[in-house]
């Protein structure tokens, strides 16, 4: 069956270098005592949702922004939160623009991405809780479409070299069919392996997904993964080519591609 679509999400779980050991398996969240857990309620337009304190974790955002707002509005939001989270240990290591959705589950509108690290495992549920920070919840989900925005508390278990400004990112929020984890998606990326090395294809980063809130959410996402290619593309390229296609069947079976969400994104600085 012949790929006539350049980017579909039926060509987009692409394997990481050869040197994934960075890979996990198994992802349930560590158990609180009703007062810890209490204490670190997270309160979104959706609801009240439990978070759960994790030690040494980050937080990833991906958030679509009503219509009429942008970037600029989305940093400028975060900029004035930056003296509220650094006063409770959290701080925002990196922020996407998403460029291109290419596929999943996840929200076709994302625009952006956001990776906070978590200083102590009580840093977010005192951020939510600090009443500057709820004085700015009004605004935040007038520019912020919150009901469609997937969070994940992870662990970070790769972090590879700067990111060229020429190059792309693609970004990965993997799910695994029942019954599969780790282990057998390392095996696929062995197979492939050599083939995104061709392409000029490496993991940038990787997380470990702990928790989940948010919307779009899979029973089964494991990973966020940031890979680097040295252009758009080379993911095409990659999709077609007659090696990786020989191992579409093994991929499909292990990985819930209908699930699996997959985005082009761009650097940009933090607070521009």
């Amino acid at each position: 069956m012949k790929n006539n679509t350049k980017y579909t999400i039926k060509r987009t779980i692409i394997a990481l270098p050869l040197a994934t050991t960075l890979l996990i398996a198994g992802c349930a969240t560590t158990a609180q005592s009703p007062e810890k857990a209490s204490a670190n309620k997270v309160t979104t337009t959706q609801g009240t949702q439990q978070y759960v304190a994790q030690p040494a974790a980050h937080l990833i955002a991906l958030l679509p922004m009503r219509d009429g707002y942008g970037a600029n509005d989305h940093d400028a939001y975060e900029a004035k939160l930056r003296p509220i989270t650094k006063e409770h240990g959290m701080t925002l290591d990196s922020v996407y623009t998403v460029s291109k959705y290419l596929g999943g589950n996840g929200p076709s509108k994302a625009s952006s991405l956001g990776i906070w690290s978590l200083g102590t495992d009580k840093s977010l549920g005192e951020v939510m809780g600090d009443p500057h920070y709820q004085a700015q919840t009004k605004y935040r989900d007038t520019i912020h479409d919150m009901a469609n925005s997937p969070m994940y508390i992870v662990k970070e278990e790769f972090k590879g070299a700067s990111l060229p400004s020429s190059h792309a990112l693609l970004v990965g929020v993997l799910v695994m069919n029942q019954g599969y984890d780790f282990k057998a998606h390392d095996a696929y990326e062995k197979a492939i392996a050599p083939v995104t090395a061709r392409y000029g294809m490496r993991i940038y980063r990787s997380y470990r997904v702990l928790q989940k809130m948010g919307a779009h959410n899979s029973d089964n996402v494991v990973a966020v993964n940031l890979w680097e290619l040295p252009n758009t593309e080379a993911l095409g390229k990659i999709m077609n080519d007659p090696d990786y296609v020989a191992n579409i069947p093994n991929r499909d079976k292990i990985h819930n591609m209908k699930a699996t969400t997959m985005y082009f994104a761009t650097p940009r600085s933090v607070g521009q």
